[in-house]
């Protein structure tokens, strides 16, 4: 059974038998009609798909968090390019119930088949976290699937971070702090601009810390939608700009 893979996220839980794996992870989760984002246990990922008569087809990879790939073992590395590769080959997909659970096969056009598992929101309200950014994600020449992404992470211990509150946000950008009043729907996003206050204090910059925390602020305000998938929260412009962030 083919269903709307719009707004839902899933979880790799079983290679088939003709894959060497074991405790490989990966997850799905799928913004839009167009983009999709997860994580291997090496970095995210942000990838773009369309539906197909035959089911579904991944595009352009985007990885994320280029800063830990020296850190990742080489398994993790291997089974992320491997995992790369096969959304490459998608082109079918099937939801089913299996013990309770509800589970999608996806089949390339290798033969090779994998199976997740519909992953339910760890964090249920997006206020029950402080929430620290991953990365901000701004599109390049997107009609060819091309995406160009910010990645820069504060360095010294400094967190860009994000808190909700019954009516409004605050947070730090890793030096300044801000806070604003918003309407919060059940996927919507709205700041109100006249009550959008943030400290101006400068630093040495060497570190990025301050760029990353302008160009923050700058999107901040053109976001209009949200969705939490797993322990990650995505803010959304109308003009496919990403706030990316995990719960702290």
């Amino acid at each position: 059974q083919a269903i709307d893979l719009n707004g839902t996220a899933w979880r790799l839980v079983k290679e088939d038998v003709n894959a060497n794996g074991g405790g490989n992870t990966a997850t799905l989760a799928f913004l839009d009609d167009r983009l999709v984002i997860g994580e291997t246990a090496c970095r995210s990922y942000l990838a773009t798909y369309s539906r197909t008569e035959e089911g579904v087809r991944f595009h352009s990879q985007s990885m994320l968090e280029h800063s830990i790939w020296q850190s990742c073992s080489d398994e993790e590395r291997r089974f992320e390019g491997e995992f790369g590769d096969f959304l490459s080959s998608v082109n079918e997909y099937a939801v089913h119930e299996e013990r309770g659970s509800i589970q999608m096969a996806m089949r390339g056009t290798t033969g090779k088949t994998l199976i997740f598992e519909r992953l339910p929101p760890i964090v249920e309200d997006v206020a029950d976290a402080e929430w620290v950014l991953i990365a901000i994600t701004e599109p390049r020449q997107l009609e060819f699937g091309m995406w160009h992404h910010r990645t820069d992470k504060a360095s010294g211990g400094t967190e860009l971070t994000l808190s909700f509150h019954s009516d409004g946000i605050s947070g730090s950008t890793g030096w300044n702090s801000y806070r604003a009043e918003t309407r919060v729907g059940n996927a919507s996003f709205t700041l109100n601009a006249e009550t959008f206050f943030y400290t101006e204090i400068e630093c040495d910059d060497t570190a990025g810390v301050m760029e990353q925390g302008e160009r923050y602020l700058e999107i901040l305000p053109d976001v209009t939608q949200y969705g939490v998938y797993g322990d990650h929260l995505i803010l959304q412009t109308n003009d496919d700009m990403f706030l990316l962030f995990q719960a702290g």
